[in-house]
């Protein structure tokens, strides 16, 4: 897992600007502390941090090809870099390291873009080949690796980060209207927004071609399918198949030359991702990760059903306690780490800086709940009959903040900017053109490539990253992703059992209580925080702050914020939109008003 950047200048005999390129690149120093590249290459610079999980020693990057024609910076893990290695062996090519780094230079050398359909693994790189002058850009199928980049008429920049290419000096910063929009309803940016103009994030599963004259051909290599009907399987076809895929996923993912460990919730998806861990793992051991609450929090706690599950798996389990902190140095840290508009939670932050303590790399459960219907809007599949109100009921309880209260929340002015794109529309309009009668399977892939995308993988890295683990996501292996969307709906929801596939998987290796439990989401008390916070959030939405941006009506929006800490009981829908609210203003006033920092602020100390 690292940080990677670079700098492509269009213009005949212009080169990078090192300096520049160091900046983009030291900003990413949490990403990767173990080492730190540069490579400038006539109009091409790359950039790259290093944290060592394969080869130590010998993965250190940008990794340049013997000839010196190509160039690679690479951010994530090729889970099948052995069996690749072998096969590009037989066809002749010579290794001088063991790392999965090399592996894939020497593939994209050998197959070019071809070469992504033999991956698995989270990834995303920045590939220059000198001679024919183009750029090579690519994101994984699922999105689990982040990577954004800039165009102007002059230069592309591209990163790990929005903040590294915010620190270049030419860069051009502009609001994008629609992204404040999304991001208001979603409480993340969806991809492709990210919040500046010309400002993109590179969808999952999709690769970007640079020439020398700044033309970008983008496509995709990757998209999921669901089949019209799902093949007629029986549940113990279907359950031996699962079995095969989620063991052999965890199995890869359990490769590195550091401790591995996992997060565990006491949920279905973590402990199953235990229980597989245990049987891969050489002394049956897995290590094992917790973070728990306490006084008015304590509803939040789940520490006691995860150490049911790591007693029932024998791993050896850590469970850390959140003590008091102060919140402003807290959530000024956080959004730096997330150098983009972010109104979701922070459990990723306080649970990757328990375990880091600990392991260098933790598999987490993310994706269960997304392909095998696991939260309770996929009722809508069986209690909305129309297919296409299904889809629309799913997707807006998911909403925050509505076009109508938009509409009363924005001056006229920027209203007038984003009413042409609703988010919902936004949303719903990439999904049109799939037909099938399997409306839970398309409501899965909904998920998957929208609050599992924008949402809970962002969050992931961001969060992790800020501690410098990596973090792997086995039931996201495009193979289980692939054979989840043909599972036929009555293998994921039976007699009203959510998730009933991966619940028979291991209902007979965990405690009876992982399956029956009514499921909690891993989140955090923001209702309470947010009486805690008053002065902080009084501080950042003020009439001056309001009216100096131009997005939001003063007087609404001074009325909103009364309202809700006034109110006697604040509401979770309350809670999410101020949330998001005072985000966004310091978002700005760290990336939009200023240059970004090169090292994050001082967020403290959390756990006992």
């Amino acid at each position: 897992m690292c940080g990677i950047c670079g700098i492509f200048e269009f213009e005949e005999g212009a080169r990078p600007d090192r300096i520049a390129l160091e900046e983009m690149t030291a900003f990413m120093t949490h990403r990767g502390p173990d080492g730190t590249g540069v490579v400038v290459d006539g109009p091409v610079g790359l950039g790259h941090r290093r944290l060592s999980i394969i080869d130590i020693s010998g993965g250190s990057q940008p990794m340049s090809s013997p000839c010196g024609r190509y160039h690679l910076t690479f951010n994530g893990e090729i889970y099948n870099y052995i069996e690749l290695r072998k096969e590009l062996e037989a066809r002749g090519r010579a290794f001088k390291t063991r790392s999965d780094t090399e592996v894939l230079l020497i593939a994209l050398m050998e197959w070019g873009p071809l070469a992504l359909s033999k991956l698995n693994g989270m990834f995303a790189f920045g590939f220059w080949d000198r001679e024919n002058k183009t750029l090579f850009l690519a994101r994984d199928r699922l999105g689990i690796k982040p990577l954004y980049y800039y165009r102007d008429k002059e230069r592309l920049l591209f990163s790990s980060d929005l903040g590294s290419m915010a620190v270049h000096p030419l860069i051009k910063k502009e609001i994008d209207p629609l992204a404040i929009s999304h991001f208001l309803s979603w409480r993340v940016v969806p991809v492709p927004y990210t919040g500046f103009k010309n400002t993109r994030h590179l969808p999952p599963g999709s690769y970007l071609l640079v020439n020398l004259e700044g033309q970008c051909r983008e496509k995709i290599y990757w998209d999921p399918e669901v089949p019209k009907k799902a093949p007629k399987k029986s549940i113990k076809w279907v359950m031996t198949r699962l079995e095969e895929l989620v063991h052999d996923a965890v199995r890869l993912r359990m490769r590195a030359d550091v401790p591995v460990g996992a997060f565990l919730s006491g949920g279905v998806d973590s402990s199953a991702i235990v229980h597989y861990m245990k049987k891969t793992t050489p002394d049956g051991r897995p290590v094992t990760f917790t973070i728990g609450f306490r006084g008015e929090e304590k509803e939040f706690d789940e520490s006691e059903f995860a150490l049911a599950v790591a007693q029932t798996l024998g791993s050896e389990h850590y469970t850390h306690f959140l003590k008091p902190y102060e919140m402003e140095p807290l959530l000024t840290a956080a959004c730096w780490y997330f150098n983009l508009p972010c109104g979701t939670g922070l459990p990723n932050f306080f649970v990757s800086q328990m375990a880091r303590q600990h392991v260098k790399v933790a598999l987490a459960g993310v994706g269960g709940d997304e392909l095998f219907g696991g939260y309770t809007r996929f009722n809508f599949a069986h209690t909305t009959p129309d297919a296409r109100q299904a889809e629309i009921a799913f997707v807006r309880s998911l909403q925050s903040v509505d076009h109508d209260l938009k509409r009363q929340m924005f001056t006229p002015e920027f209203f007038s900017q984003i009413q042409h794109e609703p988010s919902m529309d936004f949303i719903l309009d990439q999904f049109s053109g799939i037909k099938t009668r399997e409306t839970l399977n398309k409501l899965c892939l909904i998920d998957l490539r929208h609050y599992m995308l924008n949402d809970l993988l962002f969050n992931l890295d961001k969060m992790s990253m800020a501690h410098a683990l990596e973090v792997r996501v086995p039931l996201l292996d495009h193979r289980l992703v692939e054979f989840a969307l043909t599972v036929p709906p009555e293998y994921k929801i039976f007699h009203n059992i959510q998730k009933y596939a991966l619940k028979r998987l291991v209902y007979n290796h965990l405690p009876a209580h992982v399956c029956i439990r009514r499921k909690r989401g891993f989140s955090l008390p923001k209702v309470i925080w947010i009486k805690r916070m008053k002065d902080f959030i009084l501080n950042l939405i003020n009439e001056e702050s309001v009216k100096s941006r131009g997005i939001f009506d003063w007087p609404a929006m001074d009325q909103y914020v009364k309202n809700v800490m006034d109110a006697e009981r604040v509401s979770w829908a309350q809670a999410n939109n101020l949330w998001s609210i005072f985000n966004l203003e310091l978002w700005f006033r760290q990336f939009l008003d200023t240059k970004p920092n090169l090292t994050p602020p001082e967020p403290g100390v959390m756990i006992d």
